[in-house]
């Protein structure tokens, strides 16, 4: 469908799946059909010089494009079937023609870094590498041109990278009955190595398992079986940089999932997932206990086909989380909402301060089909219908003893929560289309929200 050349030079352009549009809300929590799901586009290149003059041919033509974020301004000039601009910096963004469906993905990245040391390297070309077991002081490094199909995991190690400008491809593996090829040898080599069924259950294509000093740089992740990039366990020093995600259309295809950890950066990168793009949250997997610390995310460009784009969640753990900042995030699809705190399940003591979000750039979008939760995979959504997803929302929701599987007790008795956010700032929250609702909902007995601010943000009408 694209043909891309950078400064004269034609580049390779990337096919992956993604949520087509309008989608099943039904909720299985395993795969999803495949007719759910559509192509997308994505290429990816280095501005050796600092500057690049991009070219992208629509083989079939178009009657109109966008560059999102529209925010970042980025201008571009047409002829016949041809898009040109010249790009000035590293960043990403999406091209679209006449509308989103079928989209292309550009990612334009700083000068890729050739580490040294212990290496585990894959070049150029396909590897069916299975589970990648990373120990302390070593370093991954995929090369530009190379497609790993595999996962990453991590425990218990230190002072380790990720690194390179190749593709992590985790389609193979499957979760449920479902195995697909290696799915279940790679669930097996990870019990081996003493996780337990939960923690398998929830690995995703690249884990973090209490980590310490850790660089993720400059690859792209595509099609995880759930989360996509978790870093839990009380890890610590983590930098996230440069990374793509795109290509996910599973169930609980998250894209970045940060829980109870603690001085975590995440930055100058890419995610389009089908379910909430970034998330911090508290103590909630196995072994998981106390807080999660000082988190930053920041010059980020989110797409969210479903779910919610910039999220704190807590479970039902007893757990604290504290000064999380999210800055300067470009919001360029959304379908549920934007920005989220919320509590599920809850525990007797939780407690969320000092969150600040600024600088959050929201881009406009037309009207969603209502989201459907059902039991049948018959029930579908149909044409839009003028649902308009969230901006904000600051609640606790589905109280009660976790079951699994989204089920719940019923609300127990006041007295049986001791929920608490407070100190809670937006400064700067910029979305010029057609308003959106705001919750902000305290529950007397159990969730009590204190000092919530709001500054330059006439989006937010409390």
């Amino acid at each position: 469908m694209y043909r891309v050349k950078v400064d004269g030079k034609e580049i390779l352009v990337n096919r992956t799946r993604v949520s087509a549009y309008p989608i099943n809300r039904v909720w299985q929590g395993m795969q999803r059909p495949l007719d759910q799901t559509e192509e997308a586009y994505f290429v990816s290149f280095d501005l050796d010089s600092g500057v690049a003059e991009l070219e992208i041919t629509v083989d079939d033509g178009f009657e109109s494009f966008e560059l999102r974020p529209l925010a970042i301004g980025l201008s571009a000039a047409t002829n016949g079937n041809t898009i040109s601009l010249m790009l000035k910096k590293p960043l990403q963004f999406t091209v679209e023609v006449d509308g989103h469906h079928h989209a292309l993905h550009v990612f334009a990245n700083p000068p890729a870094k050739k580490p040294e040391g212990d290496l585990l390297y894959f070049g150029k070309g396909e590897h069916d590498a299975g589970l990648i077991w990373l120990e302390s002081n070593q370093t991954l490094y995929l090369e530009e041109g190379a497609v790993v199909y595999g996962v990453i995991f991590a425990k218990d190690a230190e002072n380790i990278k990720v690194m390179g400008r190749g593709v992590l491809n985790s389609s193979p593996y499957r979760r449920g009955n479902d195995d697909g090829r290696g799915g279940q040898e790679v669930r097996d080599a990870l019990a081996k190595r003493g996780l337990s069924q939960k923690d398998i259950s929830y690995s995703g294509s690249l884990v973090l398992y209490h980590c310490k000093n850790v660089l993720i740089e400059g690859v792209t992740l595509i099609d995880s079986m759930f989360w996509t990039l978790i870093v839990r366990n009380r890890c610590r020093d983590i930098t996230i940089d440069n990374i793509k995600i795109v290509g996910q259309w599973r169930y609980n295809s998250d894209g970045i999932d940060i829980c109870n950890s603690q001085n975590i950066l995440v930055k100058n990168s890419f995610i389009r997932s089908f379910d909430d793009c970034i998330v911090a949250r508290g103590a909630y997997l196995d072994g998981e206990d106390g807080s999660l610390e000082n988190v930053r995310v920041e010059n980020c460009v989110l797409w969210c086909d479903w779910g919610i784009a910039l999220e704190i969640w807590c479970g039902d753990k007893d757990t604290q989380v504290r000064n999380i900042v999210f800055e300067k995030n470009y919001i360029i699809r959304l379908s549920m909402c934007a920005i989220d705190i919320r509590t599920w399940f809850g525990s007797p003591d939780i407690l969320v301060e000092d969150v600040l979000y600024k600088d959050i750039y929201i881009d406009p979008e037309g009207a969603y089909a209502t989201p459907v939760f059902g039991s049948q995979m018959e029930e579908v959504c149909g044409a839009p219908s003028g649902y308009r997803p969230h901006l904000l929302t600051i609640i606790a929701d589905k109280l009660g003893k976790n079951l699994g599987n989204q089920a719940f007790e019923p609300e127990q008795p006041e007295g049986r929560f001791h929920l608490l956010y407070r100190n809670i700032t937006l400064d700067h929250i910029v979305y010029t289309g057609a308003p959106l609702p705001v919750r902000i909902e305290e529950q007397e007995g159990i969730l009590e929200i204190q000092n919530v601010t709001v500054a330059q943000s006439d989006c937010i009408t409390l």
